[in-house]
């Protein structure tokens, strides 16, 4: 799977190796295939990755510490409202659903709250 995602992103860059600007939104908490970018993402010289996600469902600390430690430059927000108001945003983007099904009692009746911290609305295409 992982090779497949940064094929379309290769493809989506024109085959330009050289650095790669993502987002990354939704569950990153519970979503292997986010945590596979860690290594995945390697394939370009430089990246930048941004991660959108509430506290609770952000990156695994063990995660976060590897991309930083292969020398990319991650940038954290708890909701996607803060991020559209960067003047620097990503041009590509990977959004991964939220995992209900592991949230635990504590955070089902939030699934709301988080839905809407990740969640594109249509009126913000024309800021990409």
């Amino acid at each position: 799977h992982e090779f497949f995602d940064e094929f379309s992103f290769l493809e989506q860059l024109g085959w330009n190796r050289c650095q790669i600007h993502i987002a990354l939104a939704g569950d990153l908490f519970h979503s292997r295939t986010v945590h596979s970018k860690a290594d995945g993402l390697q394939v370009f010289q430089q990246v930048t990755v941004d991660l959108i996600a509430p506290a609770e469902l952000q990156l695994p600390s063990h995660v976060l510490a590897q991309m930083r430690r292969q020398g990319f430059e991650v940038r954290i927000f708890d909701d996607i409202r803060t991020y559209m108001k960067e003047a620097r945003k990503a041009k590509l983007w990977y959004f991964t659903n939220l995992h209900l099904d592991r949230f635990g009692d504590k955070l089902k009746d939030q699934a709301d709250k988080m839905h809407d911290a990740v969640a594109f609305r249509e009126e913000w295409i024309p800021q990409m």
